[in-house]
């Protein structure tokens, strides 16, 4: 189930996102001469966590890439993450199989609307790792194992620290109202031993001040770079989809009930109630005070609680209702787990295929459990083949395309002090393809901006190079002033009379200097 998650549905990327911005900057920490003069590695975002640290170590003792080593770490994590779903649905005192059932259709993913996050990642980053540590302490815990559930917790605080609050919050209470502190010592373990990174980091990350205002001028270029942050710019549908979700989720609690002991409430009704007081919290601390902390914490990403509790839930009350033979509403708890997966929220327009495809899924699922034993996990494999291939679910675009490997294999050949411009890229993503492949700087491009949420000094910068850079077409002039090398354009914006470095079917690349 883990390896058909992973290369088929929901499937995996690689520098799709943010790894874009993760791969430059551990080439950097890995050696201090590459990419030196790219906007994206003078100021290191990595203080605070030991994502970086760990790459680095791992990528030394087996000598694979960055991108083996953390898809290597991806690929464990969501068998980590499966398991605590599994330990959590047996923990609701469902058989084996209907528990690797359950685990496997939370594990089949939903987007997050709002901040842009997902209950499964896509991408290996730190964020991805921690939900997935997070899941399996949860599960440790309901099944009685405290001190191992702690543990897990712990290395997702070396990963990720903001994602791991909620998980917290609740783990302590539960501690509090059982008299017990001991396993709270591993994460106190984890925050020093943090601590000692952030002090003795290596060079070229860059302080990160938690404290103090956003001025007006970052603020203009957050609300323009990072709408997803803003919950005043979130869609009146944003807010309905979570009001659904939180009562989809209540509704699945009721009708387990007993099932539901007070540990298993903690977990699975607290935290989507965390979920949706981090909305709250969100726009207090950005948009009520104006704290810099905020954009770096991002709390309403928190939301994704909400949603993964109510697949889970879901899945379980569908579960039990097929079990009780109240084959129709199985069928209606089915159809909600399988929503999600299919489309980006509940609102969002239906075409009849996919709608067919849910229907025959949800229907599918109920009569596995109905037939019982290995029937059950055997549905959510033909799920991550059905939802791909029959209702054409494609979640990610693939950006690497043969003529940008080729242009990302010829800039490799570059001087490694060489900085490459794409003046109308626009929005695209490939620029920070080309930065990551080639391993050489890249001026300005869309994705870089998104690391305005950590440092102001950055964000103006990024600002200013986009305003004057971005033209749409090559200014060979304006690049040399700019202390630009190469820039690189669609053919539609080739110069006439000029001749080329390089040149491909996508791509035609003039020297400024």
């Amino acid at each position: 189930m883990t390896l058909a998650g992973f290369f088929v549905f929901p499937g995996h990327t690689w520098l799709g996102s943010d790894t874009q911005i993760y791969a430059p900057m551990l080439e950097r920490l890995y050696d201090p001469g590459m990419l030196a003069r790219d906007l994206v590695t003078t100021r290191l975002h990595l203080g605070w966590t030991a994502f970086d640290e760990i790459a680095i170590v791992l990528r030394r003792a087996t000598s694979l890439s960055f991108e083996h080593v953390l898809l290597l770490q991806q690929l464990v994590f969501r068998a980590l993450a499966l398991w605590g779903l599994y330990l959590i649905a047996q923990s609701l005192e469902l058989s084996r199989w209907l528990a690797v059932m359950a685990a496997g259709l939370v594990s089949l993913g939903a987007a997050i609307p709002g901040p842009a996050v997902f209950t499964v990642e896509y991408e290996p980053v730190p964020r991805g790792f921690a939900l997935a540590l997070l899941l399996l302490a949860i599960g440790l815990t309901l099944r009685g194992r405290p001190y191992w559930a702690a543990a897990a917790g712990s290395l997702a605080l070396l990963y990720h620290p903001p994602t791991t609050i909620p998980f917290w919050l609740v783990f302590a209470w539960l501690l509090w109202t059982e008299r017990r502190w001991r396993p709270l010592l591993a994460p106190a373990v984890a925050a020093a031993v943090l601590m000692v990174l952030w002090r003795w980091q290596s060079a070229g990350t860059a302080p990160q001040a938690l404290f103090g205002g956003i001025h007006p001028e970052w603020r203009a270029i957050l609300r323009l770079r990072a709408s997803y942050i803003w919950i005043s710019l979130w869609p009146l549908r944003v807010f309905a989809e979570y009001g659904l979700l939180a009562l989809l989720a209540a509704g699945a609690a009721l009708r387990l009930g007993k099932q539901l002991d007070a540990r298993q409430r903690a977990f699975c009704l607290g935290l989507p109630a965390i979920g949706l007081v981090s909305i709250a919290v969100s726009w207090t601390l950005l948009e009520g005070l104006g704290w810099r902390v905020a954009p770096e914490l991002q709390p309403a990403r928190n939301v994704l609680w909400i949603t993964l509790f109510a697949v889970f839930l879901s899945a379980v009350a569908g579960i039990a209702a097929a079990r009780e033979r109240r084959h129709v509403e199985a069928f209606g708890w089915m159809l909600a787990v399988f929503l999600l997966p299919v489309r980006a929220d509940f609102l969002t327009p239906l075409g009849w295929r996919r709608a067919v495809w849910i229907a025959v899924l949800a229907a599918a699922s109920v009569a596995a459990v109905r037939i019982g034993s290995m029937a059950a996990p055997a549905m959510v494999l033909i799920a991550m083949f059905a939802i791909p291939y029959g209702a054409q679910i494609h979640n990610y675009p693939d950006l690497r395309t043969p003529a940008l490997e080729q242009l990302c294999a010829w800039g490799a050949t570059a001087p490694k002090s060489a900085v490459f411009l794409f003046p109308d890229a626009g929005h695209n993503l490939y620029p920070g393809v080309f930065r990551a492949e080639a391993r050489r700087a890249v001026y300005v491009d869309w994705k870089a901006g998104g690391q305005a949420n950590f440092f102001e000094s950055l964000a103006l910068e990024w600002w200013r190079r986009w305003r004057t850079a971005m033209t749409g077409h090559a200014d060979l002039a304006l690049a040399r002033l700019l202390g630009v090398d190469y820039v690189i354009v669609s053919p539609e914006h080739a110069l006439a009379g000029v001749d080329a470095a390089y040149r491909n079917a996508e791509f035609v690349v003039y020297r400024a200097r």
